[in-house]
């Protein structure tokens, strides 16, 4: 993140300030924490605005050695730097008992949890309400499945950005030769 003057706290110390009458304002979520749990851009992205509105952030990351974790720090790698700056950055197996119990002490501190993985995912990983809730009853939980786990349509489709953008209808009309052909998209 080229140029970015002071990192995140430097934003979030721009709703700090201090009137000739003493009125002095934080910033408004100054005090939340939140823990992150997710992949690519939607998790990250939505924690990412909740550390620049004041809120400390905890990102939960896989171990290098996890399937896929490669691959996602190779995708734009100025992304990942830019959505972790200013996180708390911890390094957990989730699917390992001393990952689950380490999550459990990270819940029991949380004022909101953000997880960005599909349903299934969640429910292997025990990354439920019902869990989150039992450590921590007034923890806050955002789920970001991308499509509604009760759509039997499109619950089981990847949340891919092109994926919501194509079920948006976005891509309806791209392309004469499409419209000429007399293809849908």
């Amino acid at each position: 993140m080229e140029g970015n003057q002071g990192g995140p706290r430097a934003m979030a110390s721009t709703f700090s300030s201090s009137s000739s009458d003493g009125d002095s304002r934080t910033a408004p979520l100054d005090g939340l924490r939140v823990v992150e749990i997710g992949s690519f851009l939607a998790c990250p992205l939505t924690a990412r605005h909740l550390l620049d509105l004041g809120a400390s952030v905890t990102a939960v990351v896989r171990p290098e050695s996890a399937r896929g974790q490669r691959a996602e720090l190779a995708w734009r790698p100025e992304t990942t730097r830019a959505l972790r700056s200013g996180k708390d950055v911890v390094t957990l197996d989730l699917k390992s008992p001393a990952g689950q119990e380490a999550l459990d002490e990270l819940f029991v501190a949380a004022d909101a949890v953000v997880v960005g993985f599909a349903p299934a995912v969640c429910r292997r990983l025990r990354l439920t309400a019902e869990r989150v809730h039992e450590v921590n009853p007034r923890a806050v939980l955002a789920h970001l499945p991308g499509f509604a786990t009760g759509d039997a349509e499109r619950s089981k489709i990847e949340a891919w950005e092109a994926s919501i953008l194509a079920e948006a209808g976005v891509f309806r009309d791209m392309g004469i030769n499409r419209q000429l052909a007399g293809k849908l998209a």
